[in-house]
């Protein structure tokens, strides 16, 4: 009947069920001290796992970027040495993006494997 009466208002039955339903909840009850350890050891190697896996991820993408920063030094560098001045300009700006297009790949494609790994 009270939650009937308190249906029809927005946050009476928030406030209700955070009150009387869920002070009683059996999941609020305190696990004992083995099921605890047992659970802190299992989480310990897997968050040391995901540690590891994240930290190779930024070493992943930190080369992606140095290789794709190197790329476009290299491509600008080559265009000095064009004895063509048109076609120096085309591996000049070729050089700028596949260095900056390169880096900027490089990171959202970091970001949406860690997103998909769950890091953030």
């Amino acid at each position: 009947m009270v939650r009937s009466f308190l249906a029809g208002r927005g946050t009476g039955l928030d406030i209700l069920s955070v009150i009387l339903l869920r002070s009683f909840h059996p999941a609020l009850m305190p696990l004992p001290k083995e099921i605890l350890d047992e659970l802190d050891a299992t989480h310990r190697g897997e968050s040391e796992a995901a540690a590891r896996a994240t930290f190779w991820a930024y070493v992943r993408i930190g080369a992606e970027c140095l290789f794709w920063c190197a790329i476009g030094l290299a491509c600008i560098g080559w265009s000095f040495h064009m004895t063509r001045p048109t076609t120096g300009w085309i591996v000049f700006w070729l050089g700028l993006l596949l260095g900056n297009g390169g880096i900027a790949a490089s990171l959202l494609m970091g970001y949406r494997r860690g997103e998909a790994r769950g890091d953030w």
